[in-house]
């Protein structure tokens, strides 16, 4: 799903950017591609999108041969599970970069947030929706607190 989301995102960037370009790259595209969307799609099979990646990473003083396995959450977390059973309507993600702040990112690599469920997912209640990590229980507790004004989903 999320490859869908980024090849459409992708696809709609380039073909803005074609609207600038010269005659010679639009007809070269179209004649390669024929859509935009297939050379969002081959940009990503030929791994030029991963360069692009990290090449991003870098210029941010960040580590580009990180991977996902070596990705550890931090030691303290907190499950906050559905009060209600009902369908995730909305998932707010200003209000995700407000808990994650709270929680001490991006300053804390290992502090964040794990949604368990996506946008029209349907929630049990007592189900685990969202895990919380941070470095210490004072932050989970004050980003805890602070889902009730900056909740993440809307059910």
């Amino acid at each position: 799903e999320l490859e869908e989301r980024g090849l459409n995102i992708a696809a709609s960037l380039l073909k803005l950017c074609l609207k600038d370009s010269s005659e010679r790259k639009k007809k070269e595209i179209n004649e390669k591609y024929k859509a935009t969307r297939a050379g969002a799609k081959d940009i990503l099979k030929q791994g030029l999108a991963l360069l692009k990646f990290k090449e991003i990473i870098e210029a941010q003083k960040g580590n580009s041969n990180i991977t996902s396995d070596k990705l550890k959450p931090d030691d303290f977390s907190k499950e906050i599970k559905a009060v209600k059973n009902s369908k995730i309507t909305l998932v707010n993600n200003k209000n995700i970069t407000v808990i994650a702040k709270i929680l001490g990112a991006p300053e804390n690599k290992k502090a964040g947030i794990f949604l368990h469920k996506r946008l029209g997912n349907k929630v049990e209640k007592g189900e685990v929706i969202i895990t919380l990590y941070s470095e210490n229980d004072y932050k989970i507790n004050e980003a805890r607190h602070s889902l009730e004004p900056f909740p993440i989903y809307e059910m």
